[in-house]
C-alpha cells in the first residue's frame, strides 16, 4: 500500500508497504489545528484555568517579560496573542520585554511596527553573566541563576510547548523556563545522557525545574499542544498546576502511540523547519523510534538535518562503538550533542540506523550510520524487512509497545 511520509518543513517521501507487514501507521494528525491562532491565545489568556485573566493580573506600571521557550510552533502568532491581551489591560507596550533563546528567531513578525519599536528584546546568552541574576540555591545546593530581565520583571509570562513525559529532554510546563533561561552549567548539567535516560534522574530535574520556576515566582504559564505540520491543536494558559493537569491528558490523545507488536523495521521522521532539524530533536526521534524496534532492528530517521557534529559526536567518527570507557564518557558528556552521541553509542549493539539528512554521505557514515538518500533507499530497506512502523514527526511522539 502507498504510504506518504512528511519531514523536515516540506519534504516528503513516498514508498509502498505490504499491508501484511505494516503493523502501525501514525503519520496522520490526531485533532485539527486552529484556525486562528492569536485568536485562540487571546481567548486562552482572557480565560485561563484557575487564573484571573492576564489583563486583570497586572498594575500600571509591571515590568513584564514574556520568556518564549524552545521549539514553540507559530511562536510569533502565540506571542501576539499574549500582548494584545496584555495591552488590553494596564501595560504599555514599553512595559512588556520578550525574552527568547539565543539560537532562536525573535518571535515578533506578528506585532505592529510600534509595538516592535517599543517592546524590549532580549536574547538569552547563557555564558553572559552579566545578564544573569542569583536567585536562591536548590535543594541540592545548585544555583539557582535566570536571565536577568526575568528575574527583575514584576510579571513573567511563560510560553511553551507541551511534549509526553517519555520524550527525552521534558522536564514539565516549567522546562521551557529552566534550563531554558539559566545558566550555562545549569544547561549542561540537564543535558547528560544518564539524567534523561535514567527516570528517577529525569523526575529530579523535573523537580529542580519546579523549584527554580517557584523560586521566581511563577504561577501562571502560557503552554500549547503542537499539532503536524506546525500546527496547534490546542492553547492553555492558567495555574501552572491546573494546566499541567489538563495538558497532560491533551498531549496523551494527540501524540500517545501503543503497539503490541515491537517492529524489525521503523521509518521515522523529524518535522519543521531549520529551527526543529536539531541533533536534540534527532536524538528525540531515535528514542523514540528505540521505544517500539525490536532487538536488532533497523531505524530510519527521515530528516533535513544540516548541523555539523558538535565535539561529543565527533568521539564516534572513527571509533568502533564497542562501548567501555568511551560509551561512560558520553554517557556523562555535557556538550550540546551528548545526548545524540551517548544514545547513537547505546543502540550500536541492538539497531543499525539508518540517516536521511542533508549531511554528507561520508560524515554519516563515520558516525557510525548507514546514509539513506532518498524515498528508494527507503524503499529497498522495507522490501528487506518482516515488518514496519512508520512514525511522524517523532520527536514529539511517546509510542509505547505494549510486551
Amino acid at each position: 500500500m502507498a504510504q506518504v511520509l512528511r519531514y523536515g518543513e516540506r519534504q516528503e517521501i513516498e514508498f509502498n508497504v505490504p499491508d501484511d507487514r505494516l503493523l502501525a501507521n501514525w503519520t496522520d494528525a490526531r485533532g485539527e489545528p486552529l484556525d486562528d491562532l492569536v485568536a485562540a491565545v487571546s481567548a486562552a489568556v482572557s480565560d485561563p484555568l484557575e487564573f484571573p485573566p492576564l489583563a486583570q493580573a497586572t498594575a500600571p506600571g509591571d515590568r513584564i517579560a514574556i520568556a518564549v521557550g524552545e521549539s514553540v510552533p507559530q511562536a510569533d502568532a502565540v506571542v501576539a496573542g499574549v500582548v494584545h491581551e496584555l495591552l488590553e489591560g494596564y501595560a504599555e507596550a514599553n512595559d512588556i520585554a520578550i525574552v527568547h533563546p539565543a539560537g532562536m528567531r525573535p518571535p515578533v513578525e506578528m506585532l505592529s511596527d510600534e509595538e516592535r519599536e517599543a517592546i524590549t528584546i532580549v536574547a538569552h546568552r547563557p555564558d553572559d553573566r552579566e545578564e544573569l541574576a542569583y536567585l536562591a540555591a536548590a535543594d541540592d545546593g545548585e544555583p539557582i541563576y535566570f536571565n536577568r530581565t526575568m528575574a527583575d520583571a514584576d510579571i513573567v509570562v511563560p510560553i511553551g510547548a507541551f511534549r509526553a513525559a517519555e520524550t527525552l529532554t521534558y522536564y514539565g510546563v516549567h522546562g521551557c523556563l529552566f534550563p531554558t533561561f539559566a545558566d550555562e552549567e545549569t544547561q549542561r548539567r540537564f543535558r547528560v545522557y544518564e539524567n534523561n535516560s535514567d527516570e528517577s534522574k529525569r523526575r529530579s530535574r523535573q523537580a529542580e525545574a519546579e523549584q527554580a520556576a517557584w523560586v521566581l515566582g511563577i504561577l501562571f504559564t502560557v503552554q500549547v499542544i503542537p499539532g503536524r505540520h506546525n500546527g496547534i491543536l490546542n492553547v492553555l494558559s492558567g495555574h501552572s498546576v491546573a494546566v499541567e493537569r489538563e495538558g497532560e491528558e491533551l498531549v496523551a490523545a494527540a501524540w500517545g502511540f501503543e503497539t503490541s507488536q515491537r517492529a524489525r523495521l521503523v521509518v521515522a521522521s523529524v518535522e519543521g523547519g531549520a529551527e526543529e532539524q536539531t541533533w536534540e530533536n534527532f536524538a528525540r526521534a531515535l528514542h523514540a523510534a528505540r521505544r517500539v524496534a525490536d532487538d536488532d532492528a533497523a531505524i530510519v530517521l527521515c530528516t533535513e538535518l544540516a548541523q555539523p557534529p558538535g565535539i561529543a559526536l565527533q568521539q564516534l567518527q572513527g571509533w568502533d562503538m564497542a562501548g567501555g570507557e568511551d560509551e561512560q564518557d558520553l554517557n556523562t558528556c555535557s556538550e550540546p550533542d551528548g545526548i545524540s552521541a551517548a544514545l547513537l553509542a547505546s543502540l550500536a549493539d541492538h539497531a543499525t540506523v539508518f540517516l536521511l539528512s542533508r549531511l554528507d554521505e561520508d560524515l554519516v557514515e563515520a558516525l557510525g550510520m548507514g546514509y539513506v538518500q532518498d524515498s528508494d533507499a527507503v524503499q529497498r530497506l522495507i522490501s528487506q524487512f518482516e515488518n514496519c512502523i512508520l512514525l511522524g514527526a517523532a520527536q514529539r511522539t511517546a509510542p509505547v509497545a505494549t510486551y
